[in-house]
């Protein structure tokens, strides 16, 4: 007697039950990507996957964890319910949201320039509240990162790469250290901005550089 279910057998958006008792609801068999994160291009794999999206339990943030895999084998034991999962759609729509199903598009990536009144605010409102050593971190125009600290009443930046570590060295912009007595000096050096990126299928990926 036949105990797991073939790949043929698979009905976009049944339910399954797993060799590790996890519910899975089948999506169907589509391309998937990773990612350079330093460069955002996409690689796609050689073969097309199956996706499935784990319904065990309702998640906290209401986005449930997707799997996938090139071969069923006999990871299936059996089907649960004989109907289409009733939140289907809203899975769907959050797969149509993920960079591993639909690639980041750069061509569609859209930089916006922080306005100047709302920077000035912003690390007025910041600093006349916090004393800790990093309250900001900005993206400039450059594609860099830099944290803004305000220790003891003291205004200035550092640069901050992808893993988070820090240059030591304060007002440090692309190798030249800078000064700057206002705001409005330092809003110059930074030009702060923010990085909307978009999937291919049009869909609002992340946005980088928000305060």
């Amino acid at each position: 007697m036949k105990d797991f279910i073939k790949a043929r057998e698979l009905i976009v958006g049944h339910t399954y039950l797993s060799r590790q008792n996890r519910n899975l609801v089948f999506l169907g068999k589509f391309d998937e990507y990773t990612h350079d994160w330093e460069t955002y291009t996409a690689s796609k794999k050689e073969k097309k996957q199956f996706y499935f999206a784990d319904v065990t339990e309702h998640p906290v943030n209401g986005d449930y964890s997707i799997i996938t895999c090139n071969v069923i084998g006999k990871r299936l034991k059996e089907g649960i319910g004989g109907a289409c999962h009733s939140e289907l759609k809203e899975i769907k729509e959050q797969l149509n949201t993920m960079p591993l199903y639909s690639p980041i598009d750069p061509t569609r990536t859209v930089t916006e320039e922080v306005p100047l009144e709302f920077f000035i605010e912003f690390v007025k409102e910041s600093t006349s509240k916090n004393r800790y050593l990093k309250f900001a971190k900005l993206l400039s125009m450059n594609g860099e990162f830099y944290t803004l600290n305000n220790p003891m009443g003291e205004l200035y930046f550092q640069w901050e790469d992808v893993s988070g570590y820090h240059r030591k060295a304060k007002n440090d912009y692309e190798g030249v250290l800078r000064t700057f007595d206002s705001i409005e000096e330092l809003y110059e050096i930074l030009r702060p901005c923010k990085k909307h990126y978009y999937l291919e299928n049009g869909h609002h990926y992340k946005t980088l550089g928000e305060f």
